[in-house]
């Protein structure tokens, strides 16, 4: 929308991105080192004020009689705003409460522009769009059901023998008065201002809640460019983050609470199950004091705003097939982007089952070495050997087990010879099966030429 200085001070101007903005604004001046940022917003307003006059004024002359009226009159217009306002004459100061604020919408931990409770700033404004909705609703119905089956006009005297009903067809006999007989009335209908209401009401709604056409799967037909939807999704999804940042900051400091509590309560051990990839559940004993006072929770910002699942998919499929995620013949790969596209779990383990079963012995050997050190595993003819090699190389860079290298050196190395033990064994069953695969091949080789010759 490209609005001038003019068209801001009409009744269609909407203040919604604007008043985003300022969050995103104020944040970039932090991110560039920007210092005294409120006092840089500020000087910025009164900039814009200084502008603004050329357009609109609220009266030619203030004074101290109508310096009220003037200020309520300026926020009302411009800010759609009802204030309170206070005139301190002795220090000299004009104090101006603003229970709307309009361009406070939300509150940031890391932001000082004042904000207001989501629920006033968002679920108000809808309540009564609602409100609106609702009763022009039903003018529409209360007048389909009064007036939509029409209207008889009958001179007085008739006598009809029948009353007039739904049925098809129906024959009407009467005695006519003066040659004048029943007629249909020719009703009006609703004004087009009932129609107006309604289409302003909804796409009110979706401006509030940032949820449009596109968003909601039902695009127009004047739309066919596959980037523009993007970029009307993008439109959606960046007016939606304030709101999912602060569903995101209560989800934080939430759950922090809670580990806390779990921390301070979960005196005795008690059993707890992990759910993993697959459904596979991982069961230990578990008591408060494992937390070890790591009970911070951090949600990836952004990641609570929905996503389209066909875009999402699309996506993948074009990373995938452009490799990058790795080589599209390597079945890690495979797996991974199946699992990325949402596929269900018992569907991969189908495919990839085989490979999945020597993951899951191979995180057995792992669990073993770890508290048996210095055990020997007899390996088995039939694992896939690369992949254990990469599930006891994994367990190893894991941090918990890096940790015991400052804690308990000795320990760490004991831990070091076991696995590097294991290890050797499956490096040599791998170097047999390269050896029989060349020979194998050389042998190949030989024929053709020998059969070439």
């Amino acid at each position: 929308m490209n609005l001038t200085r003019k068209d801001l001070i009409q009744s269609d101007a909407t203040m919604n991105q604007m008043r985003n903005m300022v969050y995103h604004l104020e944040r970039f001046m932090k991110i560039n080192g920007i210092s005294r940022t409120r006092e840089n917003l500020r000087r910025m307003g009164r900039n814009i004020a200084r502008t603004y006059t050329k357009y609109w004024t609220p009266i030619d002359h203030v004074n101290k009689v109508n310096v009220n009226d003037v200020i309520t009159t300026i926020y009302k217009k411009i800010l759609n705003s009802s204030v309170s306002v206070e005139l301190d004459e002795i220090n000299k100061i004009v104090m101006v409460k603003d229970n709307d604020c309009s361009l406070c919408k939300y509150q940031f931990k890391d932001i000082e522009v004042p904000g207001v409770f989501h629920g006033m700033a968002t679920t108000e404004a809808a309540v009564w769009l609602q409100k609106l909705w609702n009763r022009n609703l039903s003018d529409v119905a209360e007048f389909n059901r009064t007036m939509a089956r029409g209207k008889w006009k009958v001179p007085r005297g008739s006598k009809l023998e029948v009353t007039p009903d739904d049925s098809h067809g129906q024959m009407l006999l009467y005695n006519p008065v003066m040659g004048l007989g029943p007629e249909m009335m020719d009703i009006k209908g609703l004004p087009a201002t009932y129609t107006l209401i309604l289409e302003i009401v909804v796409q009110s709604l979706m401006e509030l809640y940032h949820q449009h056409e596109v968003t909601q799967g039902t695009n127009r037909s004047d739309l066919r460019s596959g980037e523009m939807v993007s970029l009307l999704l993008e439109q959606d999804d960046f007016g939606n983050v304030p709101t999912h940042a602060i569903l995101e900051e209560s989800l934080e400091a939430v759950m922090k609470r809670v580990l806390g509590r779990i921390q301070k309560g979960y005196k005795n051990d008690r059993v707890i199950s992990i759910s993993g990839r697959d459904l596979e559940y991982e069961i230990f004993d578990f008591k408060g004091a494992n937390l070890r006072d790591n009970t911070d929770v951090v949600v990836a910002k952004e990641s609570s705003i929905p996503d389209s699942k066909v875009a999402r998919q699309l996506r993948i499929k074009e990373n995938y097939g452009a490799g990058l995620y790795g080589d599209p013949a390597d079945p890690k790969t495979r797996e991974r982007v199946l699992r990325m596209l949402d596929e269900v779990p018992d569907d991969i383990r189908d495919i990839f089952q085989e490979a999945h079963l020597d993951r899951q012995n191979a995180k057995l050997e792992n669990r073993a070495m770890i508290s048996q050190p210095g055990i020997q595993l007899m390996l088995n003819p039939y694992d896939d050997h690369g992949v254990h090699l990469e599930e006891h190389r994994m367990q190893k860079k894991q941090p918990e087990y890096q940790k015991l290298k400052f804690q308990d050196p000795e320990s760490f190395a004991a831990l070091e010879i076991t696995f590097a033990t294991h290890e050797r064994l499956h490096q040599a069953y791998l170097a047999k099966e390269a050896e029989a695969e060349d020979a194998r091949m050389a042998k190949v080789i030989q024929m053709k030429k020998g059969g070439a010759a």
